[in-house]
């Protein structure tokens, strides 16, 4: 008897130890918890939960919700409509995201066609001065400036600007490289606008030798006073070089200038 009581008193632990140790194992069941376990619950893009994963949760929680302790009818309307709100916002940011990248995409391809299209256009102009430079080679330029070239032949040309009304009456003065007046003229039926004095058909000649002169021209007003004209510097273009800066003409066989400088060109 006293055996077979040891034996009971010793036997029956055993079984409440193993009882005790079951519900550490898994997570209680109730209405605020799954049974699916925690490590097996699938996640979405980005390790965050999907509008699927958060169904299969929501179908879990109420298929094992505690009978005596349901879950809220207006907790789990609740609940839907902020995942609802959140996954809007989700994919309204990931919709804006992809709209920012598609417009810069575009803005940069925009961007490169502008620089190659400015670049074309450069090319272009660069393309029609070098011509239109080429062809104004062997005709008269017309430049600001108060030089005068005589050629040889006692050929050459002076520009003005008569203005508007014009003076019927005007003068000619012509320097030398030393600054003395070498020629004087009077000019007479001057019309208004800007013209050019064919040295040649003055009478007397003017028998200058060839070279670089200044010249001035005055006009005479309403009231008999004579006040200088707007002069030009003209001469025959007798060559054309090409440099980084565009198209550079020679006038005369010295003076070179910029293709841009010329305001007129004449036969």
């Amino acid at each position: 008897m006293i055996t077979a009581a040891r034996t009971s008193t010793v036997a029956m632990p055993a079984p409440l130890a193993r009882s005790n140790t079951i519900p550490v194992a898994e997570p209680p069941k109730g209405g605020a918890e799954p049974t699916t376990p925690r490590d097996g619950v699938p996640t979405g893009p980005g390790g965050r939960l999907g509008q699927n994963e958060f169904l299969k949760l929501l179908v879990a929680q109420m298929n094992n919700q505690d009978p005596l302790n349901p879950m809220d009818g207006q907790q789990l309307a609740a609940q839907m409509a902020q995942f609802s709100t959140v996954e809007q916002l989700l994919q309204m940011n990931e919709k804006l995201d992809a709209q920012a990248a598609t417009d810069g995409k575009v803005l940069e391809a925009l961007d490169k066609l502008g620089e190659q299209q400015g670049m074309d256009a450069e090319a272009m102009l660069a393309a029609i001065e070098s011509t239109m430079a080429l062809g104004a080679v062997g005709k008269i330029g017309v430049i600001p400036g108060d030089k005068l070239f005589i050629d040889a032949q006692g050929r050459g040309v002076a520009t003005f600007d008569a203005g508007a009304p014009a003076s019927a009456r005007g003068k000619l003065r012509i320097i030398d490289s030393k600054g003395e007046l070498v020629a004087e003229r009077t000019l007479s039926n001057v019309a208004p606008g800007m013209q050019s004095l064919d040295l040649t058909t003055f009478d007397p000649p003017l028998d200058l030798p060839q070279g670089e002169y200044r010249f001035a021209v005055d006009l005479q007003d309403d009231k008999g006073a004579f006040k200088p004209a707007k002069i030009f510097t003209s001469g025959r273009i007798t060559g054309l070089t090409a440099t980084p800066q565009g198209p550079q003409l020679l006038i005369g066989d010295r003076l070179t200038v910029p293709f841009s400088r010329l305001l007129q060109v004449r036969n």
